[in-house]
């Protein structure tokens, strides 16, 4: 019990956060099967190519974001397990 009153009590908010990178991840990880199946549903058979070209922007700029947020979801990641094991140590 005292190890959930310690994780409870020490960065709370960063761990808040890592939580809603890793939800943010995630979405932007389901977002591109939702924009393929638009492709193949709508695109294609309309031989729209300029929502194509919108689809694929789209898709790059999902593509860098995940990166981004990937990014800094490890660094924030790694900041609160350090913290916790310097916490736990101190106590």
């Amino acid at each position: 019990m005292s190890v959930l009153r310690f994780i409870a009590r020490r960065d709370t908010g960063r761990q808040l956060l890592l939580l809603g990178t890793v939800v943010i991840a995630v979405g932007l990880k389901l977002a591109p099967i939702h924009l393929f199946r638009l492709i193949i549903d709508d695109v294609i058979p309309a031989r729209d190519s300029h929502l194509l070209m919108s689809i694929g922007a789209i898709l790059l700029a999902l593509v860098v974001t995940r990166v981004v947020i990937d990014y800094w979801r490890d660094v924030l990641a790694e900041d609160v397990r350090q913290r916790f094991l310097a916490g736990f140590r101190n106590d």
